[in-house]
């Protein structure tokens, strides 16, 4: 699972090789796969105005999660797809200050101001209502986790991947080959036994004759 933005030992998905990756691939359809809690904001950002800004398709597939930063960058796909075992949060940003009052009230604004930016990302993208957006930004505790199924349904994903061949699947098409397989020897044997019956009814009108 890849945060976004470099971490304290380089790990990490940074936007300075996104927008590299990004220039080396102009005009290139890109296939963006997920699975991350999230990171830093502006890193996010940096990629998600990239990503919208290539001159190719691009397509974002979540595959297991996409939270916090990783959720507005999956914003900036043509088409979004999820896994059925998958999920997508939002909320608020964080941040920390150290100071006087003065200080802490700045950093609130600073972070009102990234809030604004997300929900013009959310409202766009899914076409809801802002103040709809703000509630599940804001949730319970904080933010709010959508499974694929309500993804879509709420327009932050496009398309649902549904399994190809899962093991209940599998199960259920080993016990159909079983059922028929048990029919057919069931009418082989009836043919069988009729065809024995018949045998048997010749020869008594044989006899009789």
């Amino acid at each position: 699972m890849d945060e976004i933005g470099k971490g304290f030992y380089g790990e990490g998905v940074a936007a300075t090789d996104v927008v590299g990756f990004l220039a080396e691939n102009r005009g290139r359809p890109i296939h963006v796969r997920i699975n991350s809690p999230g990171g830093l904001v502006y890193d996010g950002l940096t990629i998600y105005n990239n990503l919208l800004a290539h001159d190719a398709e691009v397509t974002a597939t979540i595959e297991g999660l996409a939270y916090s930063a990783a959720s507005f960058i999956a914003m900036s796909a043509d088409r979004i797809r999820m896994f059925e075992a998958s999920d997508i949060g939002i909320h608020y940003a964080w941040g920390g200050s150290i100071g006087n009052k003065a200080v802490l009230r700045d950093a609130a604004d600073w972070l009102e101001g990234i809030d604004e930016h997300l929900l013009d990302i959310f409202e766009r993208r899914t076409g809801r209502k802002r103040d709809e957006i703000d509630a599940w930004m804001a949730g319970n505790v904080d933010g709010t986790l959508f499974s694929a199924k309500q993804a879509v349904e709420y327009g932050f994903a496009d398309e649902l991947i549904q399994p190809k061949d899962n093991k209940n699947n599998r199960v259920h098409k080993s016990n159909a080959l079983r059922i028929a397989e048990e029919k057919k020897n069931q009418m082989l044997a009836k043919a069988e036994f009729d065809h024995a019956n018949a045998r048997m009814r010749i020869v008594e009108i044989s006899r009789g004759g």
